[in-house]
């Protein structure tokens, strides 16, 4: 398996910051690499620049978007801003992609599914 989209990572990261607590980008890589079954030659593949592998830098992308869209704060370590609100893991998950979707738009960036629209989707 190679290391998948930056996308991919928001569901993991967002689980491990459900329980309220702060966490190491340390940590997250390690847990999320762990629950995902990413393969050692994966995590050790380096960006084309060589300067970080391309597990880090898109863990690292996937982080700065809830960030920027003020989901996740953040001072070297990350946590949710609203500990203790949400305590259902898939409502955190709903609430907060419509959150990073509404937030992150202005950034041109399309997280939702792709769907035809409603008078295309009959033909």
């Amino acid at each position: 398996m190679a290391v998948p989209d930056f996308q991919s990572f928001f569901k993991p990261l967002l689980g491990i910051a459900a329980d309220g607590k702060e966490h190491s980008m340390k940590e997250a890589r390690e847990l999320i690499a762990k629950r995902m079954n990413i393969a050692a030659a994966d995590l050790r593949e380096m960006l084309p620049s060589g300067t970080q592998t391309k597990f880090d830098n898109r863990i690292a992308w996937a982080k700065s978007y809830f960030v920027q869209a003020n989901v996740l704060e953040s001072q070297g370590s990350f946590a949710l801003p609203f500990q203790g609100v949400y305590s259902n893991l898939f409502y955190l998950e709903s609430a907060m992609l419509k959150t990073v979707t509404s937030r992150v738009s202005s950034l041109f960036i399309d997280i939702t599914p792709h769907r035809k629209p409603e008078n295309e989707a009959h033909r």
